[in-house]
């Protein structure tokens, strides 16, 4: 659980007496003087200190007993949850929100009240930070991967009707593993519960990445989600908002009214992208997480390592499986060691200096092209100047490199048979093996089966994770 948890609202359960009151109102009183008031008493939980202070809710560390590990329990406060009818309803949401049982969202074990009503649920501690605490700046890799698990774990839930509602930078925390994790689904709506949950007539959210729907107060949909993914993903590309102001309703205005942001010329690649996700009109953005993750997939790998880096780039594809076990390493190592064979042996039949890669020499000019034959039949001079402007033979490679970088974007990786990036690829190397663009594709092909092996190791299919190991 993060330790900055931010103002948010729920609907919940737990009436208070008389004296459970009088003792709410003491705690907000010593919360608002910034001492923190006594640790609430909850069965079962030793209570230790306090991790954070939000608008609605106190997030203390403690130890759950039974089984001695520690967890981080999230306490609402008396005002966030006033009356029995809405504390139930937030005992019910974090009900279903326990039910979501994804990789890639925080898990809550338990849901009940303190010895004075309170409404709290206890969730595993994550003290490895937050996304907001990272520079991912200069690793697009890792900017895609966490992308990836945040959609993945969005589609799950809006699977199941619940929309988070608050997805931010600190919502976003890290295992042991480094593996992303979204969290605090505390003011998720169940789509077709209710009418959005305000208090004195603020809008729900974090206003740094709320939508404009969502800002104005209206119903809002999973597209509000997805609005708030594509204002992380600008953040992780630039290290910055994309909007900031000095309050959050001036922040709130300029995502509602600004127009979207241009990226960097470096990024430009990414620009489609944002532009989707970031516009005003929910009907005009993505419709489903998984629509938006196959746009992510089609964004053009300009960041893709180099194919002499292909086993760097493996190593960061599955760098988040910190226990596979030893064949598995055995196997990369195989693997490396193969690919560097390749490197090894291609770098030894080749007769041409290393630079000729980039410069066209006389005798390239000379016989690369047919000379012009004159209408009488005779062979005319040639002129290297006029050659140099001609265009060159297209490699008999080319459309198995281009078919290969479509199936990528398709990620067809390994099927359908004849039609998929592994398949397109090997015939490349065998047909011309110094085409431009090979190495490249090769090092994109090799990151995407280390994010598939990740991703099925992750999700306890082992068969499937050793087979892209394996190819």
């Amino acid at each position: 659980m993060t330790e900055e948890p931010s103002a948010r609202n729920t609907s919940g359960k737990g009436a208070p007496g008389k004296g459970a009151s009088a003792k709410g109102a003491s705690v907000q009183g010593a919360a608002s003087q910034g001492v923190d008031p006594p640790l609430p008493v909850i069965r079962g939980y030793k209570l230790s200190r306090v991790l954070g202070h939000g608008g609605m809710s106190t997030v203390y560390l403690g130890e759950q007993e039974s089984l001695g590990r520690d967890v981080a329990i999230k306490v609402m406060l008396p005002a966030a949850l006033a009356d029995e009818v809405s504390r139930r309803r937030f005992e019910n949401e974090a009900r279903t929100i326990a039910r979501l049982e994804h990789p890639n969202i925080v898990s809550i074990f338990e849901v009940g009240r303190t010895r004075d009503g309170l409404p709290y649920y206890a969730m595993p501690h994550l003290a490895r930070g937050h996304l907001g605490q990272r520079d991912m700046t200069k690793d697009h890799t890792r900017i895609r991967a966490t992308l990836r698990a945040l959609l993945s774990a969005l589609d799950y839930a809006h699977a199941r009707g619940v929309i988070h509602r608050d997805v931010k930078a600190e919502n976003v925390l890290f295992d042991d593993a480094e593996r992303p994790l979204l969290a605090d689904f505390g003011i998720a709506l169940r789509r077709g519960f209710g009418p959005r949950v305000t208090t004195a007539g603020l809008a729900v959210g974090s206003t740094a990445y709320m939508a404009p729907e969502q800002a104005r107060g209206e119903e809002v949909d999973y597209r509000a989600d997805l609005y708030s993914v594509g204002v992380l993903a600008w953040e992780m590309l630039n290290g910055q908002l994309p909007y900031n102001a000095g309050d959050a309703l001036s922040m709130a205005v300029m995502h509602a009214q600004d127009p979207i942001p241009r990226l960097p010329p470096a990024l430009r690649h990414w620009q489609k992208f944002i532009d989707k996700a970031l516009t005003k009109s929910p009907k005009q953005r993505f419709r489903t997480a998984q629509q938006m993750l196959e746009a992510l997939d089609r964004i053009p790998q300009r960041d893709a390592p180099s194919g002499t880096n292909a086993v760097a780039s493996l190593q960061r594809g599955i760098g988040g499986v910190r226990r596979w076990p030893g064949t598995v390493w055995v196997g990369i190592g195989l693997v490396g060691a193969a690919l560097a064979g390749a490197a090894l042996r291609n770098a030894n039949n080749d007769e041409a200096p290393a630079d000729r890669f980039f410069r066209a020499t006389q005798s390239d000019m000379s016989t690369a092209l047919p000379s012009p034959v004159a209408s009488n039949g005779s062979v005319l001079a040639t002129d290297p100047t006029n050659a140099m402007l001609r265009a060159a033979p297209e490699s008999a490679a080319e459309r198995w490199v281009a078919a290969a970088e479509r199936q990528l974007r398709q990620r067809n990786l390994t099927a359908p048979k004849g039609d998929n990036a592994f398949d397109s690829l090997v015939a490349a190397s065998r047909t011309d093996p110094a085409h431009v663009r090979l190495p490249a594709t090769i090092g994109a092909l090799v990151a995407a089966f280390g994010s598939e092996a990740e991703r099925h190791l992750r999700n306890g299919d082992d068969k499937r994770g050793r087979e892209y190991i394996e190819r």
